[in-house]
């Protein structure tokens, strides 16, 4: 297995590059304190390789620490999404789900980078198939939202320049 990692200075952009589009994205979404914000993400992909062949760690604590810290400043709930062999199944905060969830621990092989380093952050982690969340143009209607649904690509995401202050 070959690790292709980011160039150094895509490196250094990482963090910086997922905070402001998480940001910007809580903002378009306007998101409210409570709501929980869900994200999947292949490290494999973003260090150019093969989805699920290059899981890396410090990758992923780079992605998670931008986006974490974007959710906490919103009083938002971080879920990230275990890849397919922990069946997409979401870490996040017990609070956020006020209960149980299945009895797993993600690790880089079997749930995938991103998702072992949001249970190693979390202060009480649990991993749950999915969650019942209230959307904020229907607020008297709860939502299944199954796992696959919510999957924020951050290839993407990181191969554009982060955005600028002001107008067009």
């Amino acid at each position: 297995m070959t690790n292709k990692l980011p160039k150094t200075d895509d490196m250094s952009n990482i963090y910086n590059q997922c905070y402001c589009a998480a940001k910007e994205l809580i903002e378009i979404s306007k998101l409210k304190k409570g709501n929980v914000f869900i994200v999947g993400c292949s490290t494999s992909e973003v260090c150019n390789s093969k989805i699920g062949t290059s899981s890396n760690m410090e990758v992923a604590k780079l992605i998670f620490n931008g986006i974490y810290l974007a959710t906490k400043e919103k009083g938002l709930y971080l879920a990230v999404q275990c890849c397919e062999h922990l069946n997409r199944a979401l870490v996040v905060e017990r609070d956020a789900v006020g209960g149980e969830g299945v009895n797993v621990v993600p690790q880089i092989k079997a749930g995938g980078a991103l998702a072992t380093t949001a249970y190693q952050s979390f202060s009480d982690p649990v991993v749950v198939e999915s969650i019942l969340v209230r959307l904020a143009e229907l607020k008297s209607w709860l939502w299944h939202i199954f796992v696959s649904v919510f999957c924020v690509t951050l290839q993407r995401v990181l191969n554009t320049p982060p955005p600028r202050g002001g107008g067009a």
